[in-house]
């Protein structure tokens, strides 16, 4: 039973980086490959070996294999841009410079959460914070090298492979769940909160009413929640809807009604929420331009915001009571208690009527983990969302700038989702966004390089 535990919590690491350092040297085909796997198919490799861990700290470490392969693919891309022609009308210096200020507040926050909290659950937080500009420099770096056709042909079919996957799970949920022993799985990920013991335990607690409404418990109108080959509704949702629009923008639209009944079938609404804000500001932007847009994106998103948070107080939701939570906590304390102090993953007593730290909210753990550098974060997202939503209508590719809108919604939507900040939503989003604007800058630094070239055969 311990050599099984070694195998499935340090050994992947070894093979990892084995692996990671075979595809950064060979082939970047291979390493867009090996990160979509991961990101979509680990937690299923990990739930079908779970019987073998013998505590959840050993499958949570296990469960590194993706942040450490984006790590080590984004360091190699970070590298790779620091190489390439610099100019202001280019991604390239900008992304460097701020990449290296989010990842030194990331680092700093991240020795005081270890001091001063734990150092595991800074780790996980670590991860959380820095997975999007890491997305973003690798989804930049690996189109520069591979070209957007096979980024897209990569994503393409991962995203048929998630749906299929989705389409099993409807119709057979108790056979597939036995196959991976999820249940094995999700009694380590919800020890102390609920008792599973079987796939019908698994089954029972994922049924609920259409979108948690009570109308529909009334008429005894409930669907299984599933939760994807990344074993999480949130994040699979995310990834349906975010691809859903990828699909339809290339034309394959029967893949994409899947992928959105797939998500009705999630009964995700944030998600929901963000494709139809998303729809309705791409429309905008595309009748009254960029001035009025603005201004209805801003009116809009705020609408939204103080909406949400006076109904989530009136009716006692935990995301705002989280989010409320991570505001007092700020309060108290602007600077920080740094990375892995609150949140969903942190061991707390919640008290939920005098919440201190924030959890459930991606902005409300940022303003209590990291205090006031959470605005740093929040500024480079919107920037660098309004320089690709440029950079896409300069090039002529207005179909595809609902992607950086999408974005600048996400962004948003992280006030009341701590998960709208992880690798499937914000992160996917900007990897999305990074894949277009490199797509558009491609053929200036092309030519920039060939003048340097040239110039230097001159002096020769």
């Amino acid at each position: 039973m311990v050599g099984f535990a070694a195998f499935g919590g340090i050994v992947p690491f070894a093979l990892v980086t084995l692996l990671v350092l075979f595809f950064l040297t060979t082939s970047p085909f291979a390493a867009l490959v090996f990160f979509f796997f991961a990101m979509l198919f680990q937690s299923a490799i990990i739930s079908l070996f779970s019987p073998f861990y013998p505590s959840r700290a050993v499958m949570n470490a296990a469960q590194g294999i993706t942040f450490g392969a984006i790590s080590a693919f984004s360091t190699y891309g970070f590298f790779f841009i620091y190489k390439l022609p610099r100019d202001k009308d280019l991604l390239t210096g900008w992304l460097h410079k701020w990449v290296i200020i989010l990842l030194g507040v990331a680092v700093f926050y991240f020795l005081i959460g270890a001091i001063q909290a734990s150092p595991l659950n800074a780790t996980i937080y670590l991860r959380a914070l820095v997975a999007v500009p890491l997305q973003i420099i690798f989804g930049y770096y690996i189109t520069m090298k591979l070209g957007i056709g096979k980024v897209f042909l990569v994503l393409k079919i991962f995203t048929f492979c998630a749906i299929i996957y989705g389409l099993f799970e409807v119709l057979f949920p108790a056979s597939l769940y036995s196959l991976l022993n999820t249940e094995t799985y999700f009694s380590y990920k919800l020890e102390n909160r609920w008792e599973i013991s079987s796939v019908n335990d698994l089954i029972e607690l994922g049924t609920r009413p259409l979108f948690n409404l009570a109308i529909f418990e009334d008429l005894g109108i409930t669907f299984l929640r599933i939760s994807g080959p990344n074993l999480h509704s949130i994040s699979y949702a995310y990834f349906l809807g975010i691809m859903s629009i990828f699909l339809f923008v290339r034309k394959h639209y029967v893949w994409g009604i899947l992928a959105l009944c797939l998500l009705a079938a999630i009964q995700a609404k944030g998600i929901i929420i963000v494709l139809l804000m998303s729809a309705f500001l791409t429309i905008v932007r595309h009748f009254l331009g960029r001035t009025t847009w603005r201004y209805t994106a801003f009116a809009l998103l705020t609408a939204y915001v103080v909406t949400t948070i006076t109904y989530g107080i009136r009716v006692f939701d935990y995301h705002i009571l989280g989010l409320i939570g991570g505001i007092n906590g700020f309060a108290h304390n602007p600077i920080g208690h740094g990375l892995g102090a609150g949140g969903n993953l942190a061991r707390e007593t919640i008290d939920w009527n005098n919440l201190t730290f924030g959890l459930e909210s991606a902005i409300g753990v940022m303003l209590y983990q990291i205090g006031i550098c959470t605005f740093v974060f929040v500024a480079f997202f919107l920037k660098f969302q309004q320089k690709v939503l440029i950079k896409i209508e300069n090039a002529h590719l207005n179909r595809f700038r609902i992607f950086p809108i999408m974005f600048f919604v996400i962004v948003f939507n992280g006030f009341f989702q701590e998960e709208a900040y992880n690798f499937f939503a914000l992160g996917l989003a900007g990897f999305l966004c990074a894949v277009l604007a490199a797509h558009t800058e491609q053929q200036t630094i092309l030519q920039h390089m060939t003048k340097a070239t040239a110039t230097n055969d001159q002096k020769w």
